[in-house]
């Protein structure tokens, strides 16, 4: 009986220790991380910045915390130059833990993959949904977006004997049709040009393809 009281007591003090230590795992506001940052959101600024000279903030700095650094992100961006460059600086001890530079294809595919974890209507149920709506069509191309607040998805599907391309909008959250439009052959070719006027002459089907 008193090797049992041990054995409990022991199991209890366990649980205990790990329900204290656990605490310890939770995802820390962004005011808590400021509490224990030792560099300023301005001084980080400063940092970045020295790092990419001539650039500005695109927007906000934030302040997380990845694999055990607490971290103030930046995204910089360049006159005359489409690509952003994201620099990491330790909000410990000032020094840089990541420096990366994306493209609008990078930064298109990245918006993309964070918009996709928002919803649990995945692209396969999107197009599905839109395929009921036109049996005979074929899917194109099918992406996501945010609009005025709502995940809608977007599918282009081209419909047999005509080069007319017809475009549905879905809610990301329940599957509702919210709209149907068509876009006839000449409209498309405009947006391809805007386009490719946009992106350095870069051709709209061989961006698709990958």
């Amino acid at each position: 009986m008193k090797h049992q009281n041990v054995r409990t007591l022991w199991i209890t003090g366990m649980i205990a220790a790990l329900s204290l230590a656990g605490t310890g795992w939770a995802e820390k506001t962004e005011a808590q991380l400021k509490a224990i940052a030792k560099i300023t959101e301005e001084q980080a600024t400063t940092i970045a910045l020295q790092k990419v000279p001539g650039a500005t903030v695109k927007d906000k700095a934030d302040l997380e915390e990845e694999n055990g650094k607490v971290i103030w992100s930046f995204d910089l961006v360049t006159a005359g130059s489409p690509d952003v460059t994201e620099v990491g600086v330790d909000a410990m001890t000032g020094a840089i833990v990541e420096f990366k530079k994306e493209s609008p294809e990078d930064q298109k595919k990245e918006s993309q993959a964070d918009l996709k974890a928002q919803t649990q209507l995945t692209e396969g149920q999107a197009t599905m949904i839109a395929k009921r709506e036109y049996p005979k069509g074929k899917v194109k191309s099918a992406w996501i977006e945010k609009e005025d607040g709502k995940l809608i998805w977007g599918v282009a599907l081209t419909t047999p004997n005509s080069e007319d391309q017809v475009e549905v909008k879905i809610d990301a959250t329940n599957g509702q049709v919210l709209g149907k439009e068509t876009e006839t052959a000449e409209q498309q070719a405009d947006e391809k040009a805007r386009w490719a006027a946009k992106h350095g002459g870069k051709n709209w089907d061989d961006d698709e393809k990958k």
